[in-house]
């Protein structure tokens, strides 16, 4: 079975990331009457389906249909050999048609032109393949094989299957064509050919029923054993850690080694690889067992020295001709001065957005932005548009307008009052209840997430020699642009991560704002490396990414405020605290860090020290920030 959603699985910090593409709800602009919709006409598409093998009609199975631009599906059995489904309209669509049985599924692309249409489909026995990978496990990961297929409608998931105790792995039912082979787990991905890159990867070609054998995806070449020793507990205290040697004299990619171990009296001995390349490479451990659990990286600075979480700090080790051992010295855990916090909370997130407000305009304010408080994508870019306009952001159920944040409006006494997103984001109903709290009231919006965030910036920005790029398909690394961004009078784009290029409508704002520098807000698994390319056919592009979301706020700051002396907190597992607290760091001209809930990453410690912060905000109540956060406590 191919599933009905196109994907591609992506490496971040060692984890398996699933990205695919969002649809989002359709919204309307208004003031401006939208043109009427032309009438739909439903249509019937009637597939009779047979085996090659003797001509026979498939008597069991689905089919499934999507328009070929993503959205609807649409689902029906397939009953002696023909499977009918019903069309909301004319149009193109992607059919899958799926066999139980030996057969292999099949994907189409059908134009559908009038409303009754017949398609013969012809079904073949499936590919398989088999092969082998040395790829690590440890107890918290099992390496995967993975086959992605060159489908009609373009490169999707076909099948996987785990990478067995004796490297060998054997995956079936796959459709004839053109194929890429991954193997993945606690590391990056390698692929079939010799490539760490997707884009890079070599492809082959599979035949109708052909079994291919012998497809060998090597991670290390033969090598050398390389063990990390400690002499003390961690300061992190017992746990799960998960130990890490990275080559920095050849690919960090390819040459790696990660292993989890239980850490009880911080004396043991764990076996990072037997299999490493001579070479020099950074060592370090982090404690935790998953991705929201892991920890600051620790990292070994020489036998028997202090630890440190500067990776810029770490010594290179070098793994020779016999069996190595990085031996982590004491733990160096300094204790950080005392900053000031204060904490700006509400009973929920429409009265703490309304705090916020407060603390940023103790008077009046010529704009007040208002976006929804239940979903981030229409809002993403609305902080510095709402402070290049003079104003707070506020929030607000879909239904209706509270009333705390209604009469925070009327304290505010804006002229103009700008709803962001279309009427399922904030529904007609709440947006006549504005009428009266300003002389204008405008919604800004687009048919998705992208359109509506153009329509924000065009909105806002009239030109733009710089401005941050961010995925609109995630939260954490647009928030933290988002205040760097306000500060300095920048937008914020939001594109679609995944695809390879940047779009023709955003390469036209572009064009429109004048803008010649760029600044990245995440990794290449946010931003891919085919938009990076795109804009620098425009300007001069700088990437800021980290191991994780909280790294990479780091960044963000770090670049856009090299001696801040306040900064906000806000955490960064959920969205709707840093999306109204981006607008009052950005007034303030001050860093909004993402945090984790009950300690700070290292770096971003011991960037306020550097700094000499006076005084620290933690925005939202103790259930998302807790008192280890306002006591610097490090991760």
């Amino acid at each position: 079975m191919l599933p009905r959603v196109f994907i591609k699985l992506e490496r971040a910090a060692g984890i398996a990331i699933l990205a695919a593409a969002l649809v989002a709800v359709p919204s309307v602009v208004a003031p401006i009457a939208a043109p009427a919709a032309a009438a739909a006409t439903p249509a019937t598409l009637t597939i009779s389906i047979t085996s090659s093998v003797d001509g026979s009609p498939v008597t069991s199975g689905f089919v499934y249909a999507g328009a070929a631009g993503g959205g609807m599906s649409i689902s029906t059995f397939i009953d002696a050999g023909h499977a009918t489904l019903s069309l909301p309209d004319l149009g193109s669509y992607v059919v899958d048609i799926n066999a139980i049985g030996s057969l292999a599924p099949q994907e189409i692309l059908v134009n559908v032109t009038s409303p009754t249409q017949s398609v013969a489909v012809v079904l073949y026995p499936g590919a398989s393949i088999s092969g082998s990978s040395d790829a690590p496990s440890s107890p918290n990961w099992t390496p995967s094989a993975i086959v992605y297929w060159k489908a009609p409608s373009g490169w999707r998931y076909a099948g996987g299957a785990p990478v067995g105790p004796d490297g060998g792995f054997t995956i079936g039912s796959l459709p004839a064509g053109e194929y890429r082979l991954e193997v993945s787990g606690s590391f990056p991905s390698h692929y079939w050919g010799g490539s760490t890159r997707w884009a890079d990867a070599p492809t082959f070609v599979l035949a109708a029923s052909e079994y291919r054998t012998g497809l060998s995806v090597p991670f290390f070449d033969a090598g050398q054993s390389v063990t990390a020793k400690l002499t003390e507990l961690p300061a992190a205290g017992a746990g799960e850690y998960q130990f890490s040697a990275i080559r920095v004299d050849g690919d960090p990619d390819r040459d790696a080694a990660y292993a989890s171990a239980s850490v009880t009296t911080g004396t043991e001995s764990v076996l990072l690889s037997a299999k490493l390349a001579t070479g020099d490479y950074t060592v370090s451990y982090l404690k935790g067992s998953s991705r929201a659990a892991l920890s600051q990286p620790v990292y070994w600075t020489g036998d028997g020295m202090p630890t440190t979480t500067d990776k810029a700090k770490a010594k290179v080790f070098t793994a020779g001709k016999t069996l190595s051992a990085a031996v982590f010295g004491p733990n160096k855990a300094p204790v950080p001065p005392a900053i000031p916090t204060d904490r700006i909370s509400g009973d929920d997130r429409y009265s703490t957005a309304v705090a916020l407000s407060k603390a940023g305009y103790s008077g009046t304010a010529k704009t007040v932005y208002l976006a929804t408080g239940a979903n981030y994508p229409d809002a993403l870019s609305a902080a510095p548009a709402a402070v290049k306009e003079g104003g707070p952001l506020l929030l607000t159920p879909p239904d209706a307008i509270p009333s705390v944040v209604s009469t925070e409006i009327k304290r505010l006494k804006p002229s103009k009052i700008v709803v962001v997103g279309g009427t399922s984001a904030i529904s007609a109903a709440a947006f006549d209840q504005l009428k009266p709290l300003a002389g204008s009231v405008i919604r800004v919006a687009g048919d998705d997430r992208f359109v509506t965030s153009r329509a924000i910036v065009q909105q806002a920005f009239g030109s733009a020699p710089t401005a941050y790029v961010a995925t609109a398909l995630n939260y954490p690394d647009a928030l933290s642009a988002s205040a760097a961004a306000a500060a300095n009078g920048q937008p914020v784009l939001l594109v679609n991560g995944t695809t390879t290029t940047v779009d023709t409508a955003t390469a036209g704002l572009i064009a429109s704002l004048k803008t010649k520098t760029f600044l990245i807000a995440g990794g290449v698994n946010a931003v891919s490396a085919g938009i990076e390319a795109s804009l620098k056919k425009s300007g001069t592009v700088t990437r800021l990414a980290g191991s994780d979301r909280f790294t990479t706020s780091q960044l963000i700051n770090k670049a856009a405020f090299p001696n801040a002396q306040k900064a906000f907190f806000a955490t960064g597992f959920q969205f709707p605290d840093a999306l109204a607290g981006a607008a009052l760091a950005g007034v303030k001209g001050a860093p909004l860090y993402v945090v984790q809930p009950d300690c700070v990453a290292g770096v971003v410690v011991d960037d306020l020290i550097t700094a000499k912060a006076t005084s620290i905000t933690l925005i939202g109540g103790t259930n998302a920030l807790s008192p280890k956060v306002a006591a610097l406590t490090r991760c």
